[in-house]
């Protein structure tokens, strides 16, 4: 698996795989760069599906926050900035569609 730093380069694209899972996968061509799971709980995996990066949703009674984690070592990764702001975009996406639903 390539990096992402690799591949800025070129077209990046997200992609939902299955329509029913709030799952996602950055994308260039075919090759699959990253994945982003789960509801509440997100992960951006490494290539052996070891956790780099993790995102909590939590709510409160009036407002809605984030809880982001670093795995051990990933804070020296240089593309470190690039995943998790979208990673913490998705999850403000997700937590919009959540209010819209809900709401």
């Amino acid at each position: 698996m390539r990096s992402i730093s690799a591949a800025a380069d070129g077209d990046l694209l997200w992609k939902q795989p299955h329509a029913l899972r709030q799952d996602y996968e950055l994308r260039s061509g075919d090759e699959i760069l990253a994945t982003l799971r789960g509801q509440s709980h997100w992960a951006w995996q490494d290539s052996s599906g070891a956790p780099l990066v993790t995102f909590s949703s939590q709510r409160g009674l009036l407002r809605r926050g984030a809880r982001v984690e670093l795995a051990p070592g990933a804070d020296t990764a240089p593309a470190l900035p690039l995943p998790v702001t979208l990673g913490w975009y998705l999850l403000v996406l997700h937590n919009q569609e959540v209010t819209v639903t809900t709401g």
